[in-house]
C-alpha cells in the first residue's frame, strides 16, 4: 500500500498467521518472531518474555521492564529499575494501594481516589468528572463518550461503527479534528487550520498508532509506548489515539476505552467490567495481561486482531468472478486461526499449528 504522501507499507505473516515483519518506507522496518505459543517475543528491537500462562512478563525496548502477578493475574510489581509493588487483598481484585499511593472505591467497584485523581461516577457507572484536574464528561445513550470539558476547552466527538471515533468538534460545531480508517485501524487524521493539516498514521500489528508522517513523508509524532502503554508522545504534532479503541487525555493520564477508562500506569481499568465475568474472570484487568497479543476496543472484553491476510480473499472475490473457492480457503483459514487463538487462552500449555491449505 502507497500511502498519500509517497511512502509504502508492507507486512508478512507466516503459516499461522502471526506476523513475520513490517515496515514503511524509511520510517520503519520491523521483524517479528514468536514462542511455541504464539505469543509474540520481537517487534523491532523491542523484545518480550511470558510466563506459564501466557502474561507479559518481560518487556525489554530498550530499558527492560518486569512484571509479576498473582494467581488471578492481578499486577503485584512493575520493576523498569524501580520496582513499584501492588497490594491486593485476599478476598477482592480491587487493590489497594500501588507504591505509595492508596486506592479508595464505591460501592460498585469504581475507583474514587488513587493517590493522584479523585473520580466521581454518575448512575450509568460512567465516569463523569476528574476532580483534580477538572475533567468533566457527558455520555451518549451507547455509553460512549459525547462531550467533554477540560481545560476550559469544551470537546463534542462524533463515532462511526464499531465505535470508532470519526470527528472531534468545538461548542460551535467547527470541527476540530477528524480521522480516516483502513480495515479499522488508523490511516491519517486531519486537523482544522488554514490550511487543515494531515498526518499519516503508521499502525503496529495490533492497529496501535506509532509514527505520524507529513504530507512530504517527514515524521513529525511518534509513540514509544510499551506493552501496556506507558511512555511519553514526541514530535510536533498532536495524535491521542493509543492502544485500539483507546484515547488520551491529558487531564487525567487515562485512556477512555468507551465503556472504561483504561490507567496505563497500573495496566488496568479503573472500574471492574461492566458485563462482568463474561469478560474474564477478573474484571479489572486488559488483554489478560498480554497487551502485545490481544486489545480491547471497546473496555468489556479482548478482541483477537484478525491478520488483514485472512479478509483478502473475500475482498477479492467481491470484484473478481470465480474465485468462490478463495472464499471458502479464506473462511476455513480464518476460522481456524480464531480457534488457535482461543484454543491457546484456554490452554496455555498446549501449541496447536494450523497448516495453510487445511479445511474445517
Amino acid at each position: 500500500m502507497t500511502y498519500g504522501n509517497g511512502l509504502s507499507f508492507s507486512a508478512s505473516y507466516d503459516q499461522d498467521y502471526n506476523p513475520t515483519a513490517r515496515a514503511v518506507s524509511s520510517l520503519y522496518s520491523h521483524t517479528y518472531d514468536t514462542d511455541d505459543n504464539g505469543n509474540i517475543t520481537q517487534a523491532g528491537a523491542e523484545t518480550f518474555t511470558y510466563d506459564a500462562l501466557n502474561r507479559l512478563e518481560t518487556d525489554d525496548p530498550g530499558t527492560s521492564v518486569t512484571y509479576t502477578y498473582d494467581a488471578t493475574s492481578n499486577r503485584l510489581s512493575r520493576d523498569d529499575g524501580t520496582s513499584v509493588s501492588t497490594s491486593v487483598p485476599s478476598t477482592s481484585n480491587r487493590i489497594s494501594a500501588v507504591g505509595s499511593d492508596s486506592y479508595s472505591y464505591d460501592a460498585s467497584g469504581h475507583i474514587t481516589d488513587d493517590g493522584v485523581n479523585t473520580y466521581g461516577w454518575n448512575a450509568a457507572g460512567e465516569l463523569a468528572t476528574v476532580n483534580t484536574t477538572g475533567g468533566v464528561y457527558t455520555y451518549d445513550s451507547q455509553r460512549r463518550r459525547s462531550k467533554k470539558v477540560a481545560g476550559g476547552t469544551t470537546t463534542y466527538y462524533s463515532y462511526g461503527p464499531g465505535g470508532l471515533l470519526y470527528g472531534e468538534y468545538d461548542s460551535s460545531g467547527n470541527f476540530v479534528r477528524e480521522y480516516v480508517y483502513l480495515n479499522g485501524a488508523p490511516l491519517a487524521q486531519v486537523d482544522a487550520g488554514s490550511p487543515e493539516v494531515l498526518t499519516y498514521l503508521h499502525t503496529d500489528h495490533l492497529g496501535t498508532p506509532r509514527f505520524g508522517t507529513d504530507s512530504s513523508g517527514t515524521q513529525v509524532w511518534s509513540w514509544a509506548g510499551d506493552g501496556f502503554g506507558v511512555g511519553a508522545t514526541s514530535g510536533s504534532r498532536t495524535v491521542n489515539l493509543r492502544m485500539p479503541g483507546q484515547y488520551y487525555d491529558a487531564e487525567s493520564a487515562l485512556f477512555y476505552n468507551w465503556n472504561r477508562y483504561y490507567n496505563p500506569a497500573i495496566g488496568r481499568y479503573i472500574s471492574s467490567d461492566p458485563i462482568g465475568i463474561a469478560g474474564g474472570l477478573n474484571t479489572f484487568n486488559y488483554a489478560n495481561q498480554s497487551p502485545v497479543m490481544y486489545t480491547d476496543m471497546d473496555g468489556l472484553e479482548i478482541v483477537i486482531p484478525i491478520p488483514p491476510v485472512l479478509l483478502i480473499p473475500a475482498v477479492v472475490c467481491a470484484i473478481t468472478p470465480g474465485c468462490v473457492n478463495g472464499v471458502i480457503q479464506g473462511v476455513s483459514d480464518g476460522a481456524k486461526w480464531v480457534e488457535q487463538q482461543i484454543d491457546g487462552m484456554v490452554n496455555p500449555n498446549k501449541n496447536v499449528a494450523i497448516q495453510k491449505g487445511e479445511m474445517c
